[in-house]
């Protein structure tokens, strides 16, 4: 899990203290109650880690020669508030040194990820979530496909994983959901308040669709993006960050609104084609903004002479470079069929997508 530990300033803009809420998992792997309430806090800089076991410890920190701490083991106690009969509505929270926060890096945007083991929590700092673009110079080569297996795979792996898209066709949804669960989806979410309306006038979890464990989408409701909208974009990203470990943008090639998203985006994922128009625009975009390009992928690949060729080109391009170039992936009926069901690629047991796995997973594993 992921929390924020809450700074308290003084009116001199001091940090006066730092609080971190317990969710009843920490409590129980610690055994911790109101009347038994003593942790002991140790650090290492060297580890990157806080760790919190029950009971109490002898007292110490160490410092270099500059006064940067090195490793500290303290002693705290879970300061508990709300029902003392019932565990459920019982808050309980603990101070962690402001010392221990600035020697993590984290006195800005204070994250920890939260792993709880019998007996012992271990807390380490996490970054904000990255954000990626999808992106192509023109439709059909796999852009929502791309977008949607990347997606899952983090999900997989235990990450949050926001699906954005500026288009109003919401395909995410359809290689994502059943046709009967899609049918559905008004029952559950107002359709009419997606990306627009979240960015402009406020916005509200019930408005994100969970496709997944970890794999949310929120859809466009609306193609039609203003200078208001852009100009709020990435602000609106910044918060989601927070929430989020990573967000894909599914983004039409055509519409100006595609700049915004790549000016807003960490990396950028190119999928293409092994054709003369395709392989021309995946150079231009190479030539602009090469620092931004994560990874590029051949979709809907065939092996025929021309393919070879351009597939050969894209490798001379790529040599000198960090950009990730798995294999391609090669035109099967049975993605197609996944797609009709709403399915994913990690979704199914057929060998002749074992390749097709492997390139997205070349992709991921650099992400990471």
């Amino acid at each position: 899990m992921k929390k924020k530990v809450s700074l308290l300033r003084k009116k001199n803009g001091l940090f006066n203290q730092a609080t971190l809420s317990l969710h009843q998992e920490m409590l129980d792997s610690l055994e911790v109650f109101p009347e038994d309430k003593d942790i002991s806090l140790f650090y290492s800089k060297e580890e990157g880690k806080i760790e919190l076991i029950k009971g109490k410890k002898e007292e110490k920190e160490e410092k270099d020669r500059n006064g940067n701490l090195i490793s500290f083991q303290g002693n705290r106690k879970v300061i508990f508030s709300g029902s003392k009969k019932q565990a459920s509505a019982r808050i309980a929270k603990l101070s962690i040194p402001f010392l221990v926060l600035k020697s993590m890096g984290l006195t800005e945007n204070p994250y920890l990820s939260i792993y709880c083991e019998p007996g012992k929590v271990i807390m380490k700092g996490v970054s904000m979530g990255k954000i990626y673009t999808v992106k192509v110079n023109k439709g059909g080569i796999g852009k929502t496909f791309t977008a949607v297996q990347v997606g899952h795979g983090l999900a997989l792996n235990g990450y949050k994983v926001l699906l954005l898209t500026s288009d109003s066709q919401n395909n995410i949804l359809h290689y994502t959901l059943s046709k009967e669960m899609f049918s559905k989806l008004p029952e559950k979410y107002d359709m009419a308040k997606g990306l627009r309306h979240a960015v402009l006038f406020g916005d509200k979890e019930d408005y994100y669709i969970k496709l997944r464990k970890n794999l949310y989408c929120l859809p466009a409701e609306s193609s039609v993006f203003t200078k208001k909208f852009e100009q709020e974009f990435p602000m609106y990203l910044e918060k989601k960050k927070e929430e989020y470990d990573y967000i894909l943008i599914d983004s039409i090639p055509t519409m100006d609104i595609d700049k915004v998203f790549v000016e807003c985006s960490d990396y950028v994922i190119l999928p293409t084609f092994c054709d003369f128009p395709t392989f021309h625009g995946t150079q231009n975009v190479l030539q602009t903004g090469i620092e931004k390009v994560h990874s590029i992928l051949v979709n809907k690949y065939k092996p025929t002479k021309i393919q070879k060729e351009f597939l050969e080109q894209l490798q001379k391009m790529l040599e000198e470079t960090d950009i990730v170039f798995p294999k391609p992936i090669r035109e099967l009926a049975q993605i197609e069929n996944l797609l009709q069901k709403g399915k994913t690629i990690w979704e199914t047991q057929a060998k002749n997508m074992d390749d097709c796995k492997n390139s997205f997973l070349d992709i991921l594993e650099a992400m990471i």
